[in-house]
């Protein structure tokens, strides 16, 4: 509690100033007398208050900022732009199963395309945890639908980078499954290119990891970074 002057100016600019540092100021001021202005620190100002989709600290299952549930932690001491993968949640698909699709079209004579193996879509789509980002934007590059075109096509949470996952990023999705939801049972695909006809897909029901051919049905779901 503060006891301050009858400066009416003096009090507008304190409040500016608290407001900016969050704080919440209350008071009266009367005509000819002192005023007592009482300053508490703002809800949300101490770090570890946010929550998760607030922008505060996560742990494996909380809902981030996208209205997913997040599956994986980056380690503390790793530099990156991002912290934590999140994924769609079971609804995402207005409120139907996951979707199955071919890996990529990037014609209109789909299976032609397919067997024309000079053309692959990027020799250097990584299977990496980080890089689904970077091989879906090399394939939204070169198909017109498919896979990656319908997980970065959803913008739940008001998000709009949302992406296909990297073969790692879907394992790792694939070991805490049970704990983050509804998931068939079939093969995802993974935004990681094996070669021009094959992708890489993860077996949700058995666990394995397989080379699938582009022109197979496999389920999305999306991922995203924060």
């Amino acid at each position: 509690m503060l006891k301050t002057s009858t400066n009416s100016t003096s009090l507008r600019a304190f409040a500016i100033v608290s407001l900016v540092g969050f704080f919440f100021i209350s008071g009266s001021v009367s005509a000819n007398a002192a005023y007592v202005v009482n300053v508490s620190p703002a809800k949300n100002a101490s770090a570890g208050i946010f929550t998760c989709a607030e922008g505060g600290k996560c742990a494996i299952g909380d809902t981030g900022p996208g209205g997913g549930r997040v599956f994986y932690i980056l380690e503390a001491s790793t530099k990156s732009a991002w912290h934590y993968l999140e994924v769609a949640p079971d609804a995402w698909n207005s409120g139907k199963a996951d979707p199955s699709t071919p890996w990529c079209s990037n014609s209109e004579s789909f299976i032609k395309a397919l067997n024309t193996v000079a053309t692959p879509v990027r020799s250097d789509t990584s299977s990496l945890i980080g890089a689904g980002a970077r091989n879906s934007k090399a394939m939204l590059a070169s198909c017109e639908t498919g896979a990656a075109n319908i997980a970065s096509a959803y913008n739940g949470g008001g998000k709009y980078d949302w992406y296909l996952p990297s073969a790692e990023e879907l394992n790792q999705l694939y070991k805490i499954r049970n704990a983050l939801g509804i998931f068939a049972s079939g093969n995802y695909w993974s935004s990681t290119e094996v070669a021009a006809n094959y992708g890489k897909t993860h077996a949700f029901k058995t666990g394995f990891a397989s080379f699938t051919t582009k022109k197979t049905c496999a389920h999305v779901r999306p991922i995203r970074a924060f």
